[in-house]
């Protein structure tokens, strides 16, 4: 590994959930930092006001980039560890083609920035253990939704939500 740091599964974010979490944080921050001082200023002058939401932007969009800089060094990290991986921390998965239909030649799965694309070819391929949780989930979520089709007569995959399936 390029720290001596190990990934834990705690430090292990989703593509999707990384960026949205910033987002998020973010959100939070500027309206607790907004609110009461929009509340202080209440019948003040509207360049006061404009200053003081300018003031309050600034210093959230400069959290905001530190927070993304922090993610970006940790995605690089974690890109690191992928390279320097022991026979022990690799496994071989198959995924049959009758899952081509839903996911496409290939499956993509991303964790901490890094993509992996498996084949969908049902021929053994080595990937990173620490990808293995995130497609089996990805791939029962996909079961859960053609089951779904199969009793309720859905004709197009992409109708079927997570809200319909009750998760």
């Amino acid at each position: 590994m390029a720290d001596d740091k190990k990934i834990q599964p705690k430090d292990v974010i989703l593509e999707n959930q990384s960026t949205s979490k910033i987002v998020v944080e973010t959100v939070a921050a500027v309206m607790k930092e907004l609110m009461p001082m929009l509340q202080q200023n209440k019948g003040s002058s509207q360049p006061a006001v404009e200053q003081t939401v300018s003031g309050v932007r600034s210093k959230v969009i400069r959290d905001m980039e530190v927070k993304f800089q922090a993610t970006v060094k940790a995605n690089n990290r974690f890109n690191q560890s992928l390279q320097n991986l022991k026979p022990e921390q690799m496994t071989r998965i198959r995924i049959p083609k009758v899952y081509r239909k839903y996911f496409g030649p290939y499956l993509p799965v991303g964790i901490n920035g890094v993509v992996i694309t498996v084949p969908i070819d049902n021929n053994y391929h080595p990937i990173p253990k620490i990808y293995l949780p995130l497609i089996d989930r990805t791939i029962a979520y996909e079961d859960e939704k053609i089951d779904f089709m199969e009793r309720t007569g859905s004709k197009d995959i992409k109708e079927v939500t997570r809200e319909t399936l009750g998760n």
